[in-house]
């Protein structure tokens, strides 16, 4: 290899550091989000059009900006995703949407669903999901897609309604949830508290270095005893991932361990309870919301210092007036 060869070869590294240092930069002042944007509408010819025509057409009536999200983790996450979507479109007057094979679409008969996407669709990321995020009240002039878990109750305040009138269950669902419901507490007069206890995956390894914290037997102990001072005599409903920790640690003349059922079922027969009890998640939060009632949660989720702990702000992701219990 000849000398000049070798010469160019010898500055690649600070080439390539000088590359990382200006992207880094371009990344401090503009954003990931914005940097994608920016790549796209210079490389990307079909986006640039698109965006081109979003732009020139912004202010005319019939043109409809949407605004749609991807989705991540389950049952409960869908649901807080698509209610807060509801919030942030309704703030921005964007027309929100699904993809109409959303999962979500399996449980409910959501009125906001596209067979086809937008067009030109820009991704905005949440990088704190358990914390309100002030920049989802102004988003860019496209069409957006969030990405990200959005779990806040404060996205979708005042449309409390609205979010009700969507989270109706199926016809089967329904029936289903029912006729268990009904089997339990056929002839019961006393009020009815589901309990939602959720074990398995929060005592993984790996889930418990993120952050996340299984509710020990002692709090679950403490919010049944709230519950019987508060409203006397009632009927506790266990709802479960680890129905076996249940039997072994409640099972008593005024608790119901439920039997196995679809997530969608569980979560109905949850709806159906006059109060609850949750412990950690979004599962128990949402049946929890859709029931009503007294709601006692277990405060001492996450583990502090972990990644989730600094994502999660308690305010924004439990209501006023839900009441938080230790261990």
């Amino acid at each position: 290899m000849n000398r000049k060869i070798r010469r160019h070869l010898s500055r690649i590294p600070l080439v390539l550091l000088v590359l990382f240092l200006c992207l880094s930069t371009l990344t401090c002042f503009l954003g990931i989000d914005e940097l994608v944007s920016f790549y796209k509408n210079i490389f990307d010819e079909d986006y640039r059009a698109c965006t081109d025509h979003i732009a020139s057409h912004q202010h005319s009536e019939p043109s409809k900006l949407f605004v749609t999200l991807s989705y991540h983790g389950r049952l409960g996450n869908w649901m807080y995703a698509y209610a807060s979507l509801l919030g942030i479109a309704a703030k921005n007057k964007r027309e929100p949407y699904l993809y109409y094979l959303h999962p979500l679409t399996s449980c409910f008969d959501l009125r906001r669903t596209r067979t086809d996407h937008a067009l030109c669709v820009r991704p905005v990321t949440d990088p704190m999901p358990c914390t309100y995020d002030k920049k989802f009240e102004t988003l860019p002039i496209m069409n957006i897609t969030i990405d990200g878990y959005i779990q806040s109750w404060k996205y979708f305040a005042g449309l409390e309604s609205t979010i009700r009138k969507e989270f109706v269950f199926k016809e089967h669902v329904r029936n289903e949830a029912a006729r268990m419901f009904t089997s339990y507490f056929k002839g019961v007069s006393e009020l009815t508290v589901c309990v939602h206890v959720r074990r398995t995956d929060m005592l993984i390894p790996g889930a418990m270095k993120l952050g996340f914290k299984g509710a020990p037997k002692s709090y679950i102990v403490n919010a049944m005893k709230y519950m019987r001072r508060k409203l006397g005599a009632v009927r506790f409903m266990f709802v479960s991932d680890d129905t076996q920790w249940c039997r072994a640690n409640f099972e008593s003349l005024d608790v119901v361990i439920s039997d196995s059922a679809s997530m969608s079922v569980h979560m109905a027969m949850l709806t159906m309870c006059n109060h609850s009890i949750i412990t950690t998640g979004t599962f128990g939060w949402w049946g929890a919301w859709l029931a009503g009632g007294m709601v006692v949660y277990y405060k001492d989720f996450p583990i502090p210092g972990t990644i989730i702990d600094r994502q999660f702000t308690a305010e924004d992701f439990y209501p006023p007036g839900w009441v938080g219990l230790s261990g």
